[in-house]
């Protein structure tokens, strides 16, 4: 039920004092856009849709790409996230807030949002959700020209990820070294000499197979690169981040990690624009080296910092932070289950379970990775 007040929406039975939403309450100022409605009922995808309809959530002053927070019920957190029509700009894993026909639903991009949260037996429960900002959900796209950034390790998203027991220059990563593309400028070019100024000596290609990777490295183009391919330095397998729960991607996974056991770095870990698959492999490896929680956000952040011009600090670069839970969550999958928060979670030992229980890795093999990974070079 919900109560209409001088254009805005606000929870009417706050005054009720239950504890959902006085936990509510203390967490929120009175003078924003609220919305108070009920989990009617979750899909077959893990979508949960609201009592709410499309018109009274417009009418209330909500509208797509306005950035809000949804609050269930016996959660102590509310979920940031974006309004939208259509998911078809978003990255896998992330949740949205979604205005279809006369519906609204809460959804993750390719996932089960109600599986992943442990939030099945929400139907019948409280939602609010609350706006964050109007129109917050607006980004630069990532441009081609050189000039459009401001150093060349942003150009290229290189960077050298840090932490805990992660050794001096042990790991990093970036956009393709190996991919010539029109539409992404001279990336390729500028990742290869950054490779070679920080003699990386392994590379790990989660976007192509070795076979197709042959094909698209130019010898003129990228040399560093070919010749890490040529020393058989570079582990190529191609993987679909929208099926990261699929055993085709534990495979794959599986082939990486076994590499990374057997062969010394430095290691330059890539997909495409090296963002998102990269992203979980680096996030499984910070977490293994004991990188906490805020941080390996922070390094996931920055890849839309680097490419989208997104202001570290803004509630936008807070969304895509709060997209590293999806990695977290993956692992967590094969730990002791049931729901933890991933702000809370005992990261390293996720990281260990995953790479036992869901890659099969020996413990001499993960003990090897996290040597190889504690070395300075």
């Amino acid at each position: 039920m919900v109560l209409f007040v001088s254009g805005l929406y606000y929870p009417c039975d706050l005054a009720r004092g239950d504890d959902f939403h006085e936990g509510f309450l203390k967490l929120s100022s009175a003078d924003n856009e609220y919305i108070d409605s009920v989990a009617g009922r979750i899909d077959e995808n893990g979508n949960i849709f609201l009592s709410v309809s499309k018109e009274d959530f417009l009418d209330a002053g909500f509208a797509p790409d306005d950035l809000v927070e949804v609050w269930f019920e016996g959660r102590d957190k509310g979920y940031l996230m974006p309004v939208l029509k259509s998911s078809s700009g978003l990255i896998w894993g992330k949740n949205y807030l979604h205005i279809e026909d006369n519906e609204i639903s809460i959804n993750r991009k390719d996932r089960s949002f109600a599986k992943r949260e442990y939030l099945e037996d929400c139907v019948g429960k409280n939602v609010v959700i609350k706006l964050k900002e109007k129109g917050g959900f607006s980004y630069d796209g990532i441009s081609k020209d050189i000039d459009d950034y401001p150093s060349l390790k942003a150009y290229a998203n290189f960077r050298n990820v840090k932490g805990a027991s992660l050794g001096e220059n042990a790991l990093y990563r970036s956009f393709h070294p190996g991919l010539a593309a029109s539409k992404y400028g001279t990336r390729n070019k500028v990742a290869d000499k950054l490779a070679k100024k920080n003699k990386i000596k392994c590379v790990l290609t989660l976007s192509n197979s070795r076979k197709v990777l042959k094909t698209k490295v130019s010898k003129k183009d990228t040399p560093y690169y070919y010749s890490l391919m040529k020393k058989g330095k570079v582990c190529a397998t191609k993987l679909n981040g929208s099926y990261i729960s699929s055993k085709a991607y534990r495979k794959g996974m599986r082939k990486q990690m076994k590499y990374m056991a057997s062969h010394k770095g430095p290691y330059l870990i890539h997909c495409v624009i090296g963002r998102d698959r990269t992203g979980f492999a680096v996030c499984l490896l910070e977490a293994l080296m004991g990188v906490g929680y805020d941080e390996m956000a922070d390094d996931y952040a920055q890849s839309y910092r680097n490419y989208n011009h997104i202001k570290k600090g803004s509630l936008l670069d807070e969304y895509m932070k709060s997209s590293i839970d999806d990695n977290i969550e993956e692992m967590l999958l094969y730990g002791d289950g049931g729901y933890i928060d991933p702000e809370s979670a005992d990261l390293k030992k996720a990281a260990e379970c995953y790479l036992k229980n869901a890659l099969l890795l020996s413990d001499s093999q993960i003990k090897a990775i996290k040597k190889n990974l504690s070395r300075d070079y």
